[in-house]
């Protein structure tokens, strides 16, 4: 009898896992139909640019070469104004010659000192030992980069994105706790939540808040950076996060979007979150290539009006065909630029938007 019920709830268990985990992943899901804000043409034909912000005057600024298994980096350019909308490599002054310096660049994020107006941009890097955050600074005339420092920590182990809230501050999300990808494979498949947000004050790292995500992945701030979101990819949830005095967090609300979310952009004059997603789930994580699918793209746009999000509109879709994986769109300019994980960069003129 005890056997009995005990293989009863074991069995229960297991389906349910399955169900869960069908669902998560898109297994039902065929077609993506096209979706686009205007015309689109490449900016980028292969290489990826995994995440990409936009720092006004029509540049956008992205991080490119983000192969787990490549020994090479490198953060680009796009000036929409040019007609040809081409990504180009930025130029790096007074980088150090030290092993592992802009391996496999990842999430980046600039932020713009309110008093002298200069911009620094922080660069995840993912080295063999441990990972590291690159800090420049953004010189406008000539458009190149400046290195300024290094900044690594124990708690850096695998990393996916950070936002700056000042001079070397920042929000971390910590996607898996071990760098090895047998583990990132088990805590896809498992659902297993062990990633935090974390804060660097310019000298040392702490949790943020106690809550551990499920692949915690895209950090972004608000306009005033009094609200900090990111996105969780494995539970396709959008979170809001309020920051207090001593920059720790508070959930103020979440919700589900159900589309495996990555990075976020915010828009400085409207405060509306860009986000690059991955509508069909089980392609992004086809580890194996188990499926031969080619993953799809979508971007979503989240509309925040007084810190409350009010609608969610999908600005652009993809079968994969045009765009393999999107991971980050930024809207400014009256264009939109889509990155993805390993190939394609696309430039779109925005007809059209919601107010």
């Amino acid at each position: 009898m005890l056997r009995s019920v005990v293989s009863a709830v074991v069995l229960g268990l297991v389906l349910h896992y399955a169900m869960k985990y069908r669902d998560w992943a898109g297994f039902s899901i065929n077609i993506i139909p096209k979706v686009r804000p205007g015309p689109c043409h490449y900016a980028r034909k292969d290489g990826g640019t995994e995440d990409l912000t936009y720092i006004g005057d029509g540049i956008f600024i992205a991080s490119g070469g983000y192969k787990w298994n490549s020994d090479r980096g490198e953060i680009l350019s796009i000036d929409v104004n040019d007609e040809t909308s081409v990504m180009t490599p930025l130029t790096i002054t007074d980088a150090p010659n030290s092993d592992g310096f802009m391996v496999r660049c990842h999430g980046i994020s600039a932020w713009r000192d309110p008093e002298s107006g200069t911009i620094y941009l922080y660069v995840l890097t993912h080295p063999e030992s441990a990972d590291r955050v690159e800090v420049f600074e953004v010189v406008l005339k000539g458009l190149h980069l400046r290195h300024i420092r290094s900044i690594v920590d124990p708690s850096f182990t695998f990393m996916k994105d950070l936002v700056a809230v000042g001079r070397d501050q920042f929000y971390i999300t910590r996607y898996n706790w071990f760098r090895s990808f047998v583990w990132i494979r088990l805590s896809h498949w498992l659902h297993i939540p062990e990633g935090p947000i974390l804060f660097y004050d310019g000298g040392q790292v702490m949790r943020a808040l106690p809550d551990s995500y499920f692949l915690p992945n895209g950090i972004n701030a608000s306009p005033d950076k009094k609200t900090i979101y990111m996105a969780e990819l494995g539970t396709k949830t959008i979170h809001a996060l309020q920051r207090d005095d001593s920059n720790k967090l508070t959930t103020t609300w979440k919700e589900y979007v159900d589309s495996a979310v990555d990075n976020i952009e915010v828009d400085k004059d409207t405060g509306d979150l860009w986000i690059g997603s991955h509508p069909i789930t089980f392609r992004i994580v086809d580890f194996f290539g188990w499926f031969g699918k080619i993953p799809a793209s979508q971007v979503l746009r989240i509309k925040i009006r007084d810190g409350v999000m009010t609608s969610l509109e999908e600005i652009y879709a993809d079968d994969g065909d045009e765009l393999n994986a999107s991971t980050v769109a930024a809207y400014g300019a009256g264009k939109l630029v889509i990155g993805s994980l390993f190939t394609q960069t696309v430039v779109c003129d925005v007809k059209y938007l919601t107010k």
